[in-house]
């Protein structure tokens, strides 16, 4: 049992970049607007999320919340306890931790890279011009889940 708790180093680590990417552009994209790096569809752009993703559900911040720190609890538990395919599960948790962190601390999810879909194809449900933005690291939740 002991050897499992090192299961959740990748966590951790993906926790603490987030943070850090997160604290960072906290701070120096304050008051900047867009700062593009691959005009027209890449740029950085700070805004804080209090719903879920893509800001689905900002009126329900507290269950969101909730729901967040049950989520991040039964990842661990089964990042703990699952013999194989931890490796997706550990790149969820490290995800859900880091947004879980950043709402608790700031009442709501540091979002800063803004991307828009060159296609409506590109992003289904998305139309031309719709533009999303999130956390770099939100990535390992959708990863994790694949």
């Amino acid at each position: 049992m002991r050897w499992r708790w090192k299961r959740l180093i990748p966590a951790a680590a993906a926790f603490g970049l987030d943070a850090t990417t997160k604290t960072w552009a906290s701070h120096a994209l304050r008051d900047r607007g867009i700062v593009w790096l691959w005009r027209p569809w890449l740029s950085l752009r700070l805004l804080f999320n209090t719903g879920a993703m893509l800001g689905a559900g900002a009126d329900h911040a507290r269950a969101i919340t909730v729901f967040s720190v049950v989520a991040v609890v039964a990842l661990v538990v089964l990042v703990l306890r699952t013999e194989q395919g931890a490796a997706g599960l550990t790149l969820m948790l490290g995800g859900a931790a880091g947004n879980l962190a950043s709402r608790l601390s700031r009442g709501a999810v540091t979002d800063f890279v803004h991307q828009i879909p060159a296609r409506p194809s590109d992003t289904p449900g998305f139309s031309r011009g719709q533009d999303r933005v999130f956390p770099p690291l939100s990535e390992h939740i959708i990863c994790g889940t694949i």
